[in-house]
């Protein structure tokens, strides 16, 4: 049986977090560690982005298809050496690698969705930061249409 349109855009979401690289053309590395949700991340790991969907809203269109709206938040984080980096700078390069990422025009998304818009975010200071993270978060809306009654199908 066929993934349902929805698991295979959050699928997208994890592959294009995992392309987040210096060798991909971007800031950091921290696509090393993508996951889909807090349970899979492993707390020995340096760096993550995790990938979380949220409850979507849905609307019947005419001609047997239904639109559909969610949130989906990528939150990443990675050590830093506090000697030669700064959290704010690290965590302003991990924001803009979310949204580099999440954005592109050539991403997998282009079949599977109608629009992509980020709605938020930023770096983020931790305070009292003794293991050195630097981390950010992006949420984007997510728009996109199912077949009436199939959510496998647009």
């Amino acid at each position: 049986m066929a993934d349902s349109i929805r698991e295979r855009i959050i699928q997208n979401a994890v592959t294009r977090a995992g392309l987040i690289t210096v060798a991909n053309g971007y800031k950091t590395d921290i696509g090393s560690n993508a996951v889909r949700d807090l349970k899979t991340q492993d707390e020995d790991t340096l760096q993550t982005v995790v990938v979380a969907p949220y409850q979507e809203t849905s609307t019947k269109e005419k001609f047997g298809k239904v639109s559909h709206v969610f949130p989906m938040t990528l939150m990443a984080a990675k050590k830093y050496d506090p000697d030669t980096e700064t959290i704010g700078k690290v965590s302003e390069s991990i924001y803009a690698d979310l949204i580099k990422a999440m954005t592109n025009p050539a991403s997998p998304f282009s079949t599977l969705i109608d629009s992509i818009n980020q709605t938020g975010g930023g770096g983020l200071e931790m305070p009292g930061n003794e293991e050195k993270f630097a981390g950010a978060t992006a949420t984007f809306e997510i728009k996109y249409k199912t077949a009436l009654g199939n959510p496998e199908a647009q």
